[in-house]
């Protein structure tokens, strides 16, 4: 009973943060890409599609990645769009041997498997930062 108890303290105060930072990250990139869902329209042109408004050598690289062969239509889909997301971001920050930050799986979402390099995600970062913040706080 007071392991249960520890457990449940731990994660209501944001424990074991490796996994809710990337939750977190998730969610936060939804309301930059889609306003948490609330924006249905493809974006750049009709490249971009789904919650997360992925494009589809994203979406490629995300699937092979989870080893599915999901078609690119499947982006639309909320729940199968973030495990794609979730695939991409850690595997390119590993891969590339990025740290493990919300701000690099951000970068890396807007700008790619080398998007922690490169300037112009920094104007994405503002607005990611905005949003996870206003999500869950400025920690």
């Amino acid at each position: 009973m007071r392991l249960a108890v520890v457990v449940w303290i731990v994660l209501s105060l944001g424990g074991l943060s490796r996994g809710n930072d990337l939750e977190r990250t998730i969610d936060a990139i939804r309301m930059v890409e889609s306003s948490g869902g609330k924006d249905k329209a493809d974006g750049d042109d009709g490249r971009a599609i789904g919650d997360y408004q992925i494009w589809e050598p994203y979406w490629q690289d995300g699937t092979r990645l989870l080893k599915v062969n999901w078609p690119y239509e499947d982006a639309r889909d909320p729940a199968k769009a973030r495990k794609v997301v979730r695939a991409y971001i850690t595997g390119y920050q590993r891969a590339k041997g990025y740290p493990a930050t919300p701000e690099t799986w951000a970068r890396i979402h807007n700008g790619g498997p080398r998007g922690p390099e490169k300037k112009s995600t920094l104007v994405y970062l503002e607005k990611f930062r905005k949003n996870f913040a206003e999500l869950y706080g400025k920690n």
